[in-house]
C-alpha cells in the first residue's frame, strides 16, 4: 500500500489534465465553428465580383471628380462620397 500512494498525486493529476484536454476539444469545436460561419460568409464574395466593384467605384470616383474639377457650378452638384454611397 505505501507504495501506490505516490500514485494517487499523479492520478489526481491525469484527471485535471484529461479534464484540460476535453476543455481544449470543445473550445477547438466552438472556435472551428465560428471559422466555418466565418468563411461561408467571406466565401460569398468571389474575389473578382470584388475586384469588379472596386474597380466600378473608382471609375464612379473618377467622374464624380472629372465632373467637379470641370463644372464650374460645382457646389450645386452631388458630393462625390454620396455618389459613392449609392453604389
Amino acid at each position: 500500500m505505501e507504495e501506490l500512494r505516490p500514485l494517487i498525486p499523479v492520478l489526481e493529476e491525469y484527471k485535471a489534465d484529461a479534464k484540460l484536454v476535453l476543455q481544449f476539444k470543445e473550445e477547438v469545436q466552438n472556435l472551428t465553428a465560428v471559422l466555418n460561419e466565418l468563411q461561408e460568409e467571406i466565401g460569398a464574395y468571389d474575389y473578382e465580383e470584388l475586384q469588379n466593384r472596386v474597380s466600378n467605384l473608382e471609375e464612379r470616383l473618377r467622374a464624380c471628380m472629372q465632373k467637379l474639377g470641370e463644372d464650374q457650378d460645382w457646389p450645386h452638384q452631388p458630393h462625390c462620397l454620396a455618389v459613392l454611397a449609392g453604389a
